[in-house]
């Protein structure tokens, strides 16, 4: 959500959260969570927002951006809300928010790694890593960076360890296979670091192949808006990826939205996604594909 706002703070957006009220008596069903960009053209001029939200969202929403303490590059919008079938919310619970430094920083990071190979960049993203990743952990990860020099194998492994503090998925592009060029350009996600070899990462492509990959043999890429990233760790049920020859040679709309699921009621909803904001859940994404 955050990062959501900030890519759209030009437009004066507001974030929403909203989810389905189940009833008290159903304990199994999973919750689905829907993130969406909603900009002030849409929000403050559009009359089918009022399809949506009754009048007084509207001017709670106005309130917040005339308060002279308001800055769009500080502070942003959120509105959590439940339904219970309706078409609007039946609670809507606004907030702001303030803008957290690390997560831009760590995004901005990203790209800076993404676009090109320059030590200013990789010293950024070691500091970073340092700064956001609990100590054992961030020394154990930068234990298998420092003293290399700045290529585009150890920026992907940066901005993919950067992405993973964050909690964001880490889309990519492959190249430069060899042994497997028919690959040469597909697209995917990593998944997780090989807990048995850190310069491998297996990658699920977007037609539900997953092969592993050496880090140069992928550029990181953005496709829309950023995604919570998926589960880490595999399961012992999971097939084990095939292996990827490595290269033998150096070389954002007013629907924009993520899904997640979870089980809160209203409060816990809110206390739920405002923690992702402060945490990262660090631990959580911490395991020993960090190694």
């Amino acid at each position: 959500m955050e990062l959501l706002a900030w890519t759209h703070r030009h437009k004066s957006p507001v974030v929403s959260a909203s989810t389905i009220q189940l009833p008290s008596n159903n304990l199994t069903a999973e919750r689905e969570i829907k993130v969406t960009m909603m900009p002030r053209s849409f929000w403050d001029q559009d009359p089918s927002f009022l399809d949506l939200y009754p009048y007084g969202t509207l001017e709670s929403f106005r309130r917040l951006f005339a308060e002279t303490s308001f800055d769009p590059n500080t502070k942003y919008v959120a509105a959590f809300t439940t339904k219970h079938g309706g078409s609007k919310p039946d609670n809507t619970v606004d907030v702001r928010i303030a803008f957290d430094s690390s997560v831009i920083r760590g995004a901005e990071i990203v790209e800076a790694l993404t676009a090109a190979t320059r030590a200013e960049d990789l010293a950024d993203a070691f500091a970073w890593i340092q700064e956001q990743y609990p100590p054992r952990a961030s020394e154990q990860i930068l234990r298998t960076l420092r003293n290399r020099t700045p290529t585009r194998a150890i920026n992907n492994a940066a901005a993919y360890m950067i992405m993973r503090g964050l909690g964001l998925s880490y889309d990519v592009q492959l190249t430069g296979l060899v042994g497997a060029a028919h690959l040469n350009g597909r697209e995917g996600v990593i998944r997780y670091q090989d807990p048995a070899n850190s310069e491998r990462y297996t990658t699920a492509l977007d037609d539900g192949t997953c092969v592993s990959v050496r880090a140069d043999n992928f550029v990181h890429i953005r496709r829309g808006e950023y995604k919570r990233m998926p589960p880490q760790r595999p399961s012992p049920l999971t097939p084990r990826p095939s292996p990827v020859a490595p290269r033998t040679f150096a070389s954002p709309a007013m629907a924009a939205q993520a899904t997640t699921s979870t089980r809160p009621s209203m409060l816990a909803l809110v206390l739920l996604l405002l923690s992702i904001f402060a945490s990262g859940y660090w631990a959580w994404f911490y395991g020993p594909s960090a190694t």
